[in-house]
């Protein structure tokens, strides 16, 4: 909650879904209301990184959404993103044993057109999964890439 402000920045800079700071704050904060999971990078005591993570459906499906991703613009390409993306995956597992469960899937979805977010999910060793044709804007794609890790409970 105390970093709020940086973190509604840090999405107006790298997101097309604010028009305002004030719209920035109340859409984290709504995200959070909904279990979205902040795994946020400070320096200095100024947010430069974050990353956002849901679980999907049920523990049971032992599934997980690697939600959004963003750096601050004088630090891409430092590492930050990996490093954060290191720190969400031990939330998400940490998140899911406190439920008896283990992760089974985690999935992301980014532009076709944007090969650098591509190639970073391929680098950390996401597989591309399928595309979704027109799925948030009109000729623009939305590529599914997914990791998979134990293959959990049988039951599920």
């Amino acid at each position: 909650e105390r970093d709020i402000e940086g973190i509604a920045r840090l999405i107006e800079d790298n997101y097309n879904n604010t028009d305002s700071l004030q719209e920035a704050i109340a859409f984290v904060q709504q995200d959070m209301k909904e279990g979205m999971n902040y795994i946020i990078g400070v320096q200095d005591e100024r947010v430069i990184g974050l990353m956002t993570w849901k679980m999907h459906d049920a523990p049971k499906h032992q599934l997980a959404e690697l939600h959004k991703i963003a750096v601050s613009d004088t630090l891409k390409g430092t590492g930050i993103a990996k490093l954060l993306f290191v720190h969400a995956l031990d939330h998400i597992n940490e998140w899911y044993a406190k439920k008896g469960q283990k992760l089974r899937k985690l999935y992301v979805m980014t532009h076709d057109n944007n090969p650098r977010a591509i190639a970073f999910y391929k680098k950390l060793g996401f597989e591309k999964e399928v595309v979704l044709p027109n799925h948030y804007y009109k000729g623009v794609g939305e590529v599914v890439l997914g990791m998979y890790f134990d293959e959990g409970d049988d039951d599920a």
